[in-house]
């Protein structure tokens, strides 16, 4: 058997990618540190592809806030949304996300999942216009995760375009 396999000049083309530069990263990551203003935050970045870029944990952080800030970041990649929307808890949610059917399939899938998503709030998706190029995920402090996460993201908006 042959199989045969010619390359269009849509498919021979250049792919360009929107992505977060370093020093966008680094302010992500010192603003939602400084926001969190506690020794014991995690906050992680990964791209679209849910790949981490940059991650940092405070002194006193548990080492399992590093495994929790990238899944949750993980999971605001994947869907384009906040992990606390998807956890029934944030203000885009579902005001019963156990009647909801689109939760409880999200759940499913996220159970079989071997990309490790995590449905816990403290996560953003970074987006230019409507597309998600990362996401930020912070850990460790409790109700403040996604409002430091929000302020990061305000820090690199204006160069969001």
């Amino acid at each position: 058997m042959v199989v045969a396999c010619t390359a269009g000049p849509a498919w021979s083309q250049l792919v360009s990618v929107k992505t977060l530069s370093l020093d966008m990263t680094l302010t992500l990551l010192n603003t939602a540190a400084k926001c969190a203003k506690s020794d014991k935050v995690t906050v992680a970045i990964v791209d679209r592809n849910q790949v981490l870029l940059a991650s940092f944990r405070g002194p006193l952080a548990t080492v399992n806030t590093m495994d929790i800030a990238r899944r949750k970041a993980a999971t605001a990649a994947q869907f384009g949304r906040a992990s606390g929307d998807l956890a029934g808890r944030g203000p885009g949610a579902p005001a019963n996300p156990a009647a909801n059917p689109e939760i409880a399939r999200l759940n499913q899938l996220l159970t079989m999942s071997s990309a490790g998503e995590l449905i816990l709030g403290g996560a953003l998706p970074i987006k230019l216009g409507d597309e998600t190029i990362a996401a930020i995920g912070v850990s460790g402090v409790g109700p403040m995760e996604e409002a430091c996460a929000k302020e990061a993201i305000a820090a690199i908006q204006n160069q969001l375009k």
